[in-house]
C-alpha cells in the first residue's frame, strides 16, 4: 500500500489515495455523503500513523461493498465500515494478543495468540488499534 497526501483543495475536498494491489480510494469529496471523512474526526488516528510509520501493509480484507481492513506489520490495524450498518467479522490483525483500545472511538480489540480478532465495527465508522496506544492488556 502506498500512502500520497496532497494539500486539500476546498476546505470539504481531501486528496489523499490509498493504493494497494488494484484496490484505489482517491480525492475523496467529504460533503457529498459518501464517505465520513474521519481525518476530521479522529484525533488517535495520529497516532496510528507515527506508531505504524515505515511498515508494510499486510492482512488487506475487503468485504466488496464498503468494508476494508488491513494491518501495518505487527505495529497496527484498522478496519473502516463505510456502509450504513454495523458488520461483525474475525479479522486478522498482525497484532500481538492482547487487549488493545480503539484508538478511533470507545471501546477495545482484544487479539488472540493467532493474532485474530472478532469485531463489530459500527456504520459510518472505524476501529484501529496500535501496538503503541497504552500498553496493551494480556489476551485471557
Amino acid at each position: 500500500m502506498q500512502e500520497r497526501a496532497r494539500p486539500a483543495g476546498p476546505r470539504d475536498a481531501v486528496r489523499v489515495t490509498y493504493a494497494h494491489d488494484n484496490h484505489h480510494v482517491t480525492d475523496v469529496n467529504c460533503s457529498n455523503g459518501q464517505w465520513t471523512c474521519f481525518d476530521r474526526q479522529v484525533s488517535g488516528m495520529v497516532g496510528f500513523y507515527n506508531a505504524v510509520k515505515g511498515t508494510s501493509v499486510a492482512n488487506w480484507t475487503d468485504n466488496g461493498n464498503n468494508l476494508i481492513a488491513f494491518s501495518r506489520g505487527d505495529k497496527g490495524w484498522v478496519a473502516i465500515n463505510n456502509e450504513s450498518g454495523t458488520l461483525t467479522q474475525t479479522f486478522t490483525t498482525g497484532l500481538p494478543a492482547g487487549t488493545y483500545p480503539n484508538v478511533a472511538g470507545s471501546g477495545t480489540v482484544t487479539v488472540d495468540s493467532s493474532g485474530r480478532a472478532t469485531v463489530t465495527v459500527p456504520g459510518k465508522s472505524a476501529m484501529d488499534s496500535h501496538a503503541t496506544a497504552n500498553p496493551p492488556t494480556a489476551a485471557s
